[in-house]
C-alpha cells in the first residue's frame, strides 16, 4: 500500500496548464482534487475529485474541502496568479509548509508589489502614480493592471496620446492599472524553488519580445530560450536579490517566479509571482535543461514531504541542450479549416512538442490567451535552436 494513499493534494486550476501538477501528484501517490470554473477542463477525467468551481471562489473551494481537512497535505497553483487563494487554503487545513497571507496579497496586486521593491531597495523600473506627472522625456512607458497575468491589458505607449487611448482600455478589463518607465533590454524568466529557506533557481531562460512590433501597443512575449548563457553573469546577484524577497516575505517553503529585465548591466525586477509557471516553463524547459523534475519537487516541497538531496542536484548530461518554446499568434480574427504540420516535420527529434487549439475560430491575438498553438524545439547551439525554430514557422500552414 501507498504510504500517501489516502492522502489527498490540492491543484488549483485543471485546465492544460495544471495538467502536469494533477500527474505529478498522482505519481506521488496522493489523491487528487481541482478545481476549475470550467465543466468540461482537460483534468477533469484524470483527478481524484473534480469540482466545477472556479479557482479563485474561495467560499465555495472552503465548504469542498471540509470533508477532507484532515487528510490534505498541500495545495499549488500552476499558471494562474493566485497566491491569496493558495494562502487561505493552508490556513484552513493547517498544512505547514504554508505562504503567509500577508506576503500573498503584496505579490497578487502589482502596485503593492512594486511599492513592496521600492520600500526594501529591490531595483525595479520606475513607476509614476498619475499621468499627470509623466512627462514626454519620461515615454515610453508600460501600463498594466494591476490583478491580471499572460499580458491581459498591457500596452506599451510612446506619448500621453498612446497613453490615453490605452489606459481606458486597461481600466475596463482591470480594477486598478499602473504605469512603469520602459526599461530597454533583455529579459530574464526565473523560477526559484525555496526549501528551508534555502534557494535554489532552476528556470533561468531569455525571453524573446522580437515580434512584439507585430501586435503593437499590446506587448507581448513569444516564449524563451532556457538556458540564458549570455545572462548567467547576472545570476548571482539576482539570487541575492530572491534570497532577500523570500526572507522579507517571510517565505521559506515554496516557488517565486521571477520577471527580471537587465538595463544598463543591472538587473531590475518587473514582477515576481508565487507559484509555478504555467505554459512549458517548469513543465518542459526546465527538467529538460537541468534533469530536475520542478514541479514534482514543489509538490512534495509544499506537501512537507522530504525531498532526497539527489533530486534538486542537476545533471551534466542535460546542460548540453537549449531548450525554446515559441506560440503561434494572429494578427487578425479568422476562422481556418486545417492546421498542416509535415510529417517528416512530426518525425523530428528535436521538434519536442507541437501542438495546436481545438477551436476552429481564432481571435486577434490581445494576450496570451489568444495564442492558438504552441511547440518546444532542442538544439545543442543556440544557431542551431534559432533556424530550428524558423524551420517550424516556415513549414506549418494555416488553411482558412
Amino acid at each position: 500500500m501507498h504510504l500517501l494513499a489516502d492522502k489527498y493534494f490540492v491543484i488549483l486550476g485543471g485546465s492544460r496548464d495544471q495538467k502536469p501538477s494533477v500527474i505529478n501528484a498522482k505519481e506521488l501517490g496522493f489523491k487528487t482534487i481541482v478545481f476549475d470554473k470550467d465543466s468540461n477542463a482537460c483534468c477533469k477525467n484524470i483527478s481524484d475529485y473534480f469540482f466545477n468551481i472556479s479557482s479563485r471562489d474561495w467560499k465555495s473551494i472552503k465548504k469542498k474541502l471540509l470533508k477532507f481537512k484532515d487528510q490534505t497535505y498541500g495545495v499549488i497553483a500552476q499558471g494562474s496568479d493566485i497566491p491569496v487563494i493558495v494562502s487561505k487554503i493552508e490556513g484552513f487545513l493547517n498544512i505547514k509548509n504554508r505562504s503567509p497571507l500577508s506576503s500573498s496579497k503584496i505579490c497578487s496586486d502589482k502596485r503593492l508589489m512594486k511599492n513592496f521593491f521600492i520600500k526594501h531597495n529591490i531595483p525595479t523600473p520606475k513607476i509614476f502614480t498619475t499621468k499627470k506627472k509623466i512627462e514626454d522625456k519620461d515615454f515610453p512607458v508600460i501600463i498594466k493592471p494591476i490583478n491580471l497575468s499572460g499580458s491581459k491589458g498591457v500596452y506599451i505607449c510612446k506619448n500621453k496620446k498612446e497613453l490615453k487611448q490605452n489606459l481606458d482600455l486597461t481600466k475596463k478589463v482591470s480594477r486598478g492599472v499602473i504605469c512603469e518607465k520602459f526599461y530597454e533590454g533583455p529579459q530574464l524568466s526565473t523560477e526559484t524553488l525555496i526549501i528551508n529557506s534555502k534557494i535554489y533557481t532552476y528556470g533561468f531562460a531569455e525571453r524573446n519580445y522580437n515580434d512584439t512590433r507585430l501586435f503593437y501597443p499590446n506587448i507581448l512575449e513569444n516564449g524563451g530560450v532556457q538556458r540564458s548563457d549570455n545572462l548567467s553573469k547576472f545570476k548571482y546577484k539576482i539570487d541575492k536579490y530572491i534570497k532577500k524577497l523570500s526572507k522579507l516575505l517571510n517565505i521559506k517553503n515554496g516557488v517565486i517566479k521571477g520577471d527580471i529585465v537587465i538595463f544598463k548591466n543591472r538587473p531590475y525586477f518587473i514582477e515576481i509571482a508565487l507559484r509555478l509557471s504555467g505554459g512549458d516553463f517548469s513543465e518542459t524547459l526546465i527538467p529538460k535543461s537541468t534533469g530536475i523534475n520542478l514541479i514534482k519537487c514543489a509538490i512534495k516541497n509544499a506537501a512537507g514531504l522530504k525531498i532526497d538531496s539527489k533530486e534538486l542536484k542537476e545533471k551534466p548530461k542535460y546542460k548540453q541542450k537549449y531548450y525554446a518554446n515559441r506560440y503561434f499568434f494572429s494578427n487578425k480574427d479568422f476562422t481556418f479549416k486545417k492546421i498542416y504540420v509535415p510529417r517528416d516535420l512530426k518525425r523530428k527529434k528535436w521538434l519536442h512538442k507541437i501542438e495546436f487549439t481545438k477551436n476552429k475560430k481564432i481571435k486577434k491575438t490581445n494576450s496570451h490567451s489568444d495564442r492558438f498553438g504552441v511547440f518546444v524545439v532542442y538544439a545543442s547551439k543556440i544557431k542551431t535552436l534559432k533556424s530550428r525554430i524558423n524551420l517550424v514557422y516556415k513549414n506549418v500552414r494555416v488553411f482558412k
